[in-house]
């Protein structure tokens, strides 16, 4: 029970670290780079505690409770279908940062003491950060695989083998190849995809994931959801930039935005929805 308590601790703690060695890193950057990563992170977590990590609260317990009954179909099936879920809502908004992170940041952000270079600096991290949004919100989706039996200490392995390869590659990044505060945030979203490939080779390796047909029949509506939530947000924020003139634009750009992003992810999600993990709604 101490090793399973100190593992989860282990876990929980990258958590904290991860930001912690970020925001370091930045201190040794220019000024206005630890705020640029500071509110980047802040929208980047938006989604990512609201969807991401509220799928993996509640398939842990669902997953246990179905292996404690020796239903390991039902278990994977569960699985598969929460990570098509959580592609489904997070695949979109990696899709927006990388199209309008400069729209988004300016609407948040310009205005008083921030200028348009702190945004811009601030739109090159959430852009960074949002490479790594999908597999943020799966890390804990495929470590159920090993929680619900009861294994702390492999989530712990790889948790501990990604963040090592995370500081390594900002490192590289930022003193290598002079990417600055984008290098950092990327380090970190390449780490987050190292941990879910650890854990998804792992489980694979173990014969205790499978990847069902479908979540594979849902991967290509998701990324169709999301390349047309970015073209929309991409669109309609350039219409909405040219209602108003001056310091609004901004504003109404992220309006327009918002609205032809949801306008188009609504459309793709309801023509698709037979290949979603949407329950009843698929009908």
């Amino acid at each position: 029970a101490m090793m399973g308590t100190a593992a989860v601790a282990i876990g929980a703690a990258s958590v904290v670290i991860s930001p912690f060695i970020d925001t370091m890193l930045a201190s040794l950057l220019p000024v206005g780079s630890r705020t640029a990563l500071y509110y980047a992170d802040r929208i980047n977590q938006l989604p990512l505690g609201v969807l991401g990590i509220a799928l993996g609260t509640v398939l842990l317990p669902q997953m246990s409770s179905l292996l404690a009954k020796g239903d390991t179909g039902g278990a994977h099936a569960a699985q598969n279908r929460t990570a098509a879920m959580s592609l489904l809502l997070t695949l979109p908004f990696m899709a927006s940062f990388l199209l309008i992170p400069d729209i988004i940041m300016r609407a948040y952000l310009a205005h008083g003491a921030f200028d348009r270079g702190a945004a811009a600096l601030a739109a090159l991290a959430l852009a960074a950060y949002g490479v790594g949004l999908p597999a943020m919100a799966m890390i804990r989706i495929v470590a159920s695989t090993f929680y619900a039996r009861h294994d702390t200490m492999t989530p712990v392995r790889a948790t501990l083998t990604a963040m090592a390869a995370n500081i390594a590659l900002k490192f590289l990044f930022v003193w290598g190849l002079g990417l600055g505060v984008a290098g950092i945030a990327l380090g970190t979203a390449l780490g987050a995809w190292i941990n879910v490939a650890l854990l998804t080779w792992l489980g694979r390796h173990r014969g205790l994931l499978t990847i069902e047909r479908s979540f594979l029949r849902a991967l290509p509506a998701a990324l169709l959801a999301a390349l047309v939530t970015g073209l929309g947000a991409f669109a309609g924020a350039r219409l909405g930039a040219d209602i108003l003139p001056g310091r609004g634009a901004d504003i109404t750009a992220l309006l327009g935005a918002l609205f032809f992003a949801a306008l188009g992810y609504g459309v793709t999600v309801l023509l698709f929805r037979k290949s979603l993990p949407l329950g009843r709604l698929s009908r």
